[in-house]
């Protein structure tokens, strides 16, 4: 298993993003796409489950005098449908996702995070800090790690 130092040399920069919304929890209606800017490829979730709407939260390296690692989320993805969720650097990017009723996607290599599954948030942590409990109104998840080719211009996550 990869530990943080290894997840802040695969992150290269800053993801760019915009435009989210609630989360999936009782109170949140969670929103759209986002922008994008940094070089590296057009990040893409598709819903092909059998669950009307997915929530995806995604994590990725801020370069910056001091690394850290920015997690933001959320963007729902209705069934059937695909969304562009921003734009990222190459190689790669950490995600959650969970369905409306409750299925969570995840992967081999996992990293810890916090999401707030009340409304939206983008949260940026040192990349060395190893979380381990997160603030009051948010929950620590298991992000799931992907690597991406660097030749990569889109890359389409498929949530089945």
């Amino acid at each position: 298993m990869l530990n943080r130092l290894a997840l802040s040399i695969l992150l290269a920069t800053c993801l760019q993003v915009s435009a989210f919304a609630q989360g999936p929890g009782p109170d949140g209606g969670p929103g759209g796409g986002a922008g994008g800017g940094a070089t590296g490829f057009a990040l893409i979730f598709c819903n092909k489950s059998k669950d009307p709407v997915a929530f995806v939260a995604i994590g990725s390296r801020v370069v910056s005098a001091n690394d850290s690692t920015r997690f933001q989320g959320w963007w729902q993805v209705s069934q059937g449908q695909c969304l562009q969720v921003g734009t990222v650097p190459s190689p790669g990017f950490i995600f959650y996702a969970r369905s409306s009723s409750g299925i969570v996607w995840s992967g081999k290599t996992s990293f810890a995070g916090c999401v707030d599954f009340v409304d939206r948030f983008d949260v940026t942590l040192p990349t060395a800090t190893d979380i381990k409990e997160c603030a009051a109104n948010q929950k620590l998840v298991q992000y799931t790690l992907v690597e991406v080719n660097p030749n990569q211009k889109t890359f389409t996550m498929n949530l089945n």
